[in-house]
């Protein structure tokens, strides 16, 4: 092979950029997004103008609802937790609540640990372009009975479909397996469906019929029960648990969703907004049940 040939084979930042700017319209473009590429964001603390690779906001009607940055990093060694450190400094200075880097040489350990334990208001994952390319936006479709959601994946999570015994589907952060998220992590969610034709036909008896089991397995039950972004939530703290039951509900026609969240303290804010974002975009969809 000669050296215009080898050339030939060697990807450009511009066009690795531009591939990372194609992946962010294909896994965004069903939802409501402005998807801009190479623009500048003058920084809040800094006062001058950030370089942005893609800037994605998500919009609900016209409003902005959240800000997500796409790093590119087309460099020939691993991302270290300097860079990660870094560029949640960048995501800070420019108003964004949510980040992706980018890179083909892959993350330290500290780098990924970094990015997906860091702070409850900023979210940060990081992936290669070619997990990028198999990145589903549109999650999954999980059922029960006579009842489906259409569900997308909260940030930097997976909806894992296989059938366990307990629910639908199950998520966690992507990247580890639900045994680990389960066990070693101990930070999962849930997806469960109420029938109104089972006798309990209201959230509110509902939620009550489940209270009152939660204190039958443990008298010393700590519920509270209140309203985030127009849906129910339910804070559930039992000495028996290794961490808190989070619920959040939503009510149907024919039927009460309910997502069940597991996670250590630090993160209870962080992911029951998780939940709360992927329950309220939820479609809901009506099974026929043949034969």
């Amino acid at each position: 092979m000669n050296s215009s040939e080898h050339n030939k084979d060697i990807i450009t930042w511009k066009d690795y950029e531009e591939a990372v700017y194609e992946e962010c319209q294909r896994v965004y473009h069903l939802r409501k997004a402005e998807i801009i590429k190479n623009t500048h964001i003058v920084g809040k603390e800094s006062g001058v103008k950030r370089q942005i690779d893609v800037l994605i906001k998500l919009l609900n009607d016209v409003v902005v609802i959240s800000t997500l940055i796409v790093e590119c990093k087309h460099y020939g060694t691993k991302i270290n937790v300097k860079i990660v450190d870094s560029f949640i400094g960048f995501l800070e200075d420019v108003g964004a609540d949510k980040g992706i880097i980018v890179s083909e040489k892959g993350f330290s350990k500290a780098a990924i640990d970094r990015a997906h334990k860091g702070k409850d208001d900023i979210e940060v994952d990081i992936l290669s372009l070619g997990e990028f390319q198999q990145f589903q936006s549109q999650g999954a479709f999980p059922y029960a009975g006579d009842s489906m959601l259409a569900l997308s994946a909260p940030f930097g999570w997976i909806i894992d479909g296989t059938r366990r015994g307990f629910a639908p589907a199950v998520l966690y952060r992507r990247g580890i397996s639900f045994e680990v998220a389960a066990g070693k992590d101990k930070e999962w969610m849930y997806v469960q469906f109420w029938s109104k034709k089972s006798g309990i036909d209201t959230l509110e008896n509902l939620i009550g019929f489940q209270n009152d089991n939660l204190k039958n397995h443990d008298e010393k039950a700590d519920i509270n029960v209140f309203k985030m972004e127009g849906l129910t939530v339910r804070q559930a703290f039992l000495p028996t648990y290794p961490t808190p039951e989070i619920t959040v509900f939503r009510e149907f026609d024919w039927f009460i969703a309910f997502v069940v969240l597991y996670c250590p303290d630090c993160y209870i804010d962080r992911d029951t907004k998780k939940a709360v974002e992927m329950l309220n975009e939820a479609i809901p969809i009506h099974v026929e049940q043949k034969g």
